[in-house]
């Protein structure tokens, strides 16, 4: 996990140079609806099956990078304990850059980071072996770390996907890796709407 935090670092210090060249802060907003499904993890897996998800993401500009917020669904049925099945929506901030990797600008490499909280509805309430006790609704602190490619079709459309490893501080180990694909629409903000989030 540290090699991973210093390789997004390294990132972000290597796009300080271009900090001149950045787009304006608020200049649009993109608004993208994902897919997603949990690619791998920890102990969790042995005792919970995720199923595919869905979410939202809205991002915009700021200065050197990019600000976002938005939440994801992901739906765990149990493996190893009756009634344990939960339903997780993670609602989370972040910051990414966007770094572009072709001269026309539409394909780009976004390293971010986010942090936010994970909501989870329990089926029940129970305790299982002494050992794991959930009460019906669970909320705990979130980050994670994320890669993304993405293309833009254009002036208003991009298509991306991308990776994550997603830390949970739950009662018990919770470590994930996140796939997620989507499409964003790009909209233009108004002067005023521009000068009013600044």
């Amino acid at each position: 996990m540290r090699k991973i935090f210093l390789t997004i670092i390294i990132l972000f210090i290597s796009g300080w140079s271009h900090f001149i060249h950045s787009q304006d802060a608020f200049s649009e907003l993109k608004f993208t609806l994902t897919g997603n499904a949990v690619l791998g993890g920890n102990t969790v897996q042995k005792s919970w099956s995720p199923t595919g998800g869905f979410g939202f993401e809205l991002t915009t500009p700021y200065y050197f990078g990019n600000f976002e917020i938005g939440a994801r669904y992901t739906r765990y049925n149990e493996l190893q304990f009756d009634d344990s099945g939960f339903n997780s929506t993670y609602i989370f901030a972040g910051w990414n850059y966007t770094h572009y990797v072709s001269g026309e600008k539409d394909l780009s490499i976004v390293p971010g980071i986010r942090f936010g909280s994970r909501y989870m509805i329990f089926d029940e309430q129970a305790t299982y072996r002494d050992e794991y006790q959930f009460s019906r609704f669970e909320s705990e602190f979130s980050y994670e770390v994320l890669f993304r490619i993405q293309y833009r079709i254009n002036e208003r459309l991009e298509f991306y996907s991308s990776a994550a490893i997603n830390q949970t501080r739950f009662k018990i180990p919770y470590a994930e890796w996140m796939g997620t694909a989507g499409f964003t629409f790009i909209f233009n903000t108004s002067d005023g709407m521009e000068n009013f989030l600044k």
